[in-house]
């Protein structure tokens, strides 16, 4: 039974260039994400969370620069190595934008969307490509798999989309997941459907979660542990029942109780 981490940051720090001037946007920040395991990145807008997610797999604008170290699956990587860190984008970790309809293409089907990401990384033929995709269509809870294949982004609902994007997500069966406010976009019905299945995912495969919100209700129904962020820095970090009703920072305490009126609970939590 392995007990090192899946990822595991170490002294992460991120700076922007902007008019001339640097800006320091993450302040060596550490973490890990547990095997089979979800985690909440939590804090307000501003405080770091998409930057963090984004600095980890490549995807920083080319105004911002990344430093410090990640070691995925015992595969030790520096983060300012920006084409090792791309290398394990899509076949090691996916991805999950906010708005699903800024990461598919509007102008390819979703057959060749689907192709285009598998062949990118491995040998694979249009019928090959095609099966798998209808699988994983399938596993994410879309039947008319035909139809969605054939058809473009402007035709499906948020929703639907949003489901696509978590299929070819893990096209390429990576062990982590990284979604970044994977639902803001939605309403909230739909919220609770696309989340109840990304959770089900995770768990039943055997795979992480790196779960990006503000929403400390999702964190207390969807995650195992939580790490609190401000302004570049991680606070505070524990398993979410702890954080939640014994939270050690002041900050913590504020963001939970501006969040007291949205009936939040600490006792519905994931078991292990």
């Amino acid at each position: 039974m392995t007990t090192d981490p899946l990822l595991e940051v170490s002294d992460l720090s991120v700076e922007f260039r902007s008019h001339g001037q640097t800006h320091q946007i993450l302040n060596g920040i550490s973490f890990t994400v547990e095997r089979n395991e979800i985690i909440g990145l939590v804090g307000e807008s501003g405080s770091g969370k998409s930057t963090t997610a984004r600095s980890i797999i490549g995807l920083l604008p080319a105004t911002g620069r990344g430093f410090g170290q990640i070691t995925f699956d015992r595969d030790e990587i520096d983060v300012g190595s920006t084409k090792r860190v791309r290398s394990i984008r899509g076949t090691q970790i996916g991805f999950v934008a906010q708005n699903p309809f800024d990461a598919l293409n509007p102008i390819l089907s979703i057959e060749r969307q689907f192709f285009n990401v598998m062949r990118a990384h491995e040998k694979v033929s249009r019928q090959q490509a095609r099966a798998r995709a209808e699988s994983l269509l399938r596993s994410v809870g879309i039947t008319d798999t035909h139809r969605v294949l054939a058809g473009h982004a402007h035709e499906l609902s948020g929703g639907m989309a949003q489901r696509v994007v978590i299929a070819i997500a893990l096209s390429l069966d990576p062990k982590l997941l990284i979604a970044d406010e994977p639902t803001t976009a939605l309403d909230l019905t739909v919220q609770r459907q696309v989340l109840d299945l990304m959770r089900d995912i995770i768990l039943t495969s055997g795979r992480s979660m790196l779960l990006v919100t503000h929403d400390l209700t999702v964190v207390a129904t969807y995650c195992h542990r939580v790490a609190v962020m401000y302004r570049g820095d991680i606070l505070e970090i524990g398993d979410v029942e702890t954080v939640f009703t014994a939270p050690k920072h002041e900050y913590t305490r504020a963001l939970l109780d501006s969040a007291s009126g949205k009936a939040l609970t600490a006792d519905r939590i994931l078991s292990s």
